[in-house]
This record gives C-alpha cells, sequence and structure tokens, in this order.
C-alpha cells in the first residue's frame, strides 16, 4: 500500500515539476509588469519546492535519527576494536622493521668480509706473494622478514612498503603543491579588497525571492 502511495505521489510530482519547468521556459520578462510576475512565479516555485523538502524531511528523519542512534551505540566498541588492531599493528611493523634491519647489517657484513679477500688476493697477485687470509668471522645468514605472515588458525597480515611525506619547510614547497584557499578570497572581496594578483574580481548580482 505505502508503495503505491509513493508511486502515485511520485508521478503527481513528475507532472508538477515538469509544468513549472516549461512555464519558466515560456515565460518572459520584457517590462515592468511581466517583471512583477516573475516575482510571483519565483514565490509559487520556492513555496512548492519547500512543501517538497518538507515531505522529504518527514519521511527521511526518523529514518536519518535511527541511524544515528545506531551508529552512536556501535562507535565505542568499533573504536576499541580499532585501537587493539593499531597495537598489534604497531608491534608488528617494529618486528618486521628490526628484523629488516638486521638481515640488511649481516649482508653488509658478509659483502665488507668479500671485499677485503678479494682486495687481498688482488694485492698478493701484484707482489707475487701467498695471499694472507684472514679467518673470517662468521657472519649469521639471517633472512629478511616474509611479507606476508598466515596466522596458524588462518588469516594473514602483509607489509607492504610506500613513501610518505612530512612538511617541515612550508616555503620551500613549489608553487605546484599550493592550493588556493577560496574562501579566504571571497571573505576578502566581501570586506571590501577589490584587488588581488591572479584574480578576476567583478561585481554580480544575487536574486532573492521572499514568500
Amino acid at each position: 500500500m505505502a508503495e503505491n502511495n509513493l508511486e502515485v505521489m511520485k508521478d503527481e510530482m513528475k507532472k508538477e515539476t515538469m509544468a513549472i519547468v516549461a512555464r519558466a521556459t515560456r515565460f518572459e520578462i520584457n517590462d515592468a509588469v511581466s517583471d512583477q510576475k516573475a516575482v510571483g512565479i519565483l514565490s509559487e516555485i520556492a513555496r512548492r519546492k519547500k512543501k517538497t523538502v518538507d515531505a522529504r524531511m518527514f519521511m527521511t528523519r526518523p529514518i536519518d535519527e535511527s541511524k544515528r542512534n545506531i551508529v552512536g551505540f556501535f562507535k565505542p566498541f568499533i573504536e576499541q576494536f580499532d585501537k587493539a588492531t593499531a597495537i598489534i599493528k604497531g608491534k608488528a611493523k617494529d618486528y618486521y622493521l628490526a628484523e629488516e634491519e638486521k638481515a640488511k647489517e649481516a649482508e653488509k657484513k658478509r659483502l665488507i668480509a668479500e671485499i677485503k679477500q678479494e682486495e687481498e688476493l688482488k694485492k698478493a697477485e701484484e707482489e707475487n706473494r701467498e695471499p694472507v687470509i684472514a679467518e673470517t668471522p662468521a657472519v649469521p645468514e639471517v633472512k629478511a622478514p616474509e611479507k606476508t605472515v598466515r596466522g596458524v588458525a588462518g588469516g594473514s597480515m602483509t607489509f607492504r612498503k610506500h613513501w610518505k611525506h612530512e612538511i617541515i619547510d612550508l616555503e620551500k614547497i613549489p608553487h605546484i603543491f599550493w592550493e588556493v584557499n577560496e574562501s579566504l578570497i571571497r571573505d576578502a572581496v566581501n570586506k571590501g579588497l577589490h584587488e588581488i594578483p591572479g584574480c578576476r574580481i567583478y561585481e554580480d548580482i544575487d536574486t532573492s525571492v521572499r514568500r
């Protein structure tokens, strides 16, 4: 029954709005009398629009209020889940970075040892002598941490590196990354500032309608 009522309302509103747009399209302002008539038409349009908006609000307000209440009820509990998730993710990230650093350090030591041996072999060959190979300290093999860790009971956690930024000197940022704050410009123009480099400031007319 409710759906039928909505369909009837939809058909009526469609006819009404199409008629109003058609009337506005046909209407012409060419003298003081027609200019006055335009005021009456605008008032009528504003009145019908308000009636339509009020009908919409009547139907959606209870839904919006119910949604707000439901969201508010669950919000603090969801926030605690997010907090716990952030804690575990932070610890997993710290562990990953620490293991990655260990692997890098081990690889660095191995490469240094290899370079020293190669240098000694080359030097011994140039000096026509037996190379003195120092006992290479044992460098434990440290594997880079897995980028994806799978849980015993299912699920997985994946680490992905990405670049981030932090502004440390605003004046050195290239202009291409600047964003113009139009609200500040609009406020300055309204307060009387009518010359701003890079802006065309002009006077326009707004039309307001009172029912």
